[in-house]
């Protein structure tokens, strides 16, 4: 499975906020992104560990959870228009990143895998630029 690379032509959203995590000098998306390569790495060993496979899901869980309320913490000061839909979008998302981390099955690995690639790389593209010029 092909790998997230940071690009900040196509990923950033124009905000250091967002994009940028001063405390480790990360951007969000970014560590979001080596937390789902992190998964493709695992999905390609032979037998990949299930402590490994449940720690990087907690990683995505947490992490996720502290970049939404920043991000829907922004848009709010922001009076974002469609910051409702950012909210369901994030819930819906955290209730699966949930439900992942309790069943925590390696047998589900690849599709985890490719779900998490497929929901991250459509929620910036398409969710998070809606508020790029909102922003700016």
């Amino acid at each position: 499975m092909e790998r997230f690379v940071w690009n900040s032509e196509k990923y950033s959203v124009g905000h250091d906020l967002i994009d940028h995590h001063h405390h480790h000098h990360h951007h969000h998306h970014q560590k979001l992104m080596d937390i789902v390569n992190v998964l493709i790495e695992l999905s390609e060993q032979e037998v990949p560990k299930k402590a490994d496979y449940l720690q990087t899901l907690l990683k995505m869980s947490d992490y996720s959870h502290y970049h939404f309320r920043a991000e829907e913490g922004l848009l709010a000061t922001s009076n974002y228009a469609q910051l409702k839909t950012q909210q369901e979008e994030h819930q819906a998302f955290s209730e699966k990143a949930s439900l992942l981390v309790t069943e925590c099955d390696l047998r589900q690995l690849d599709e985890t895998t490719r779900f998490l690639r497929r929901w991250l790389e459509h929620h910036i593209l398409e969710e998070d630029m809606k508020f790029k010029t909102a922003l700016s």
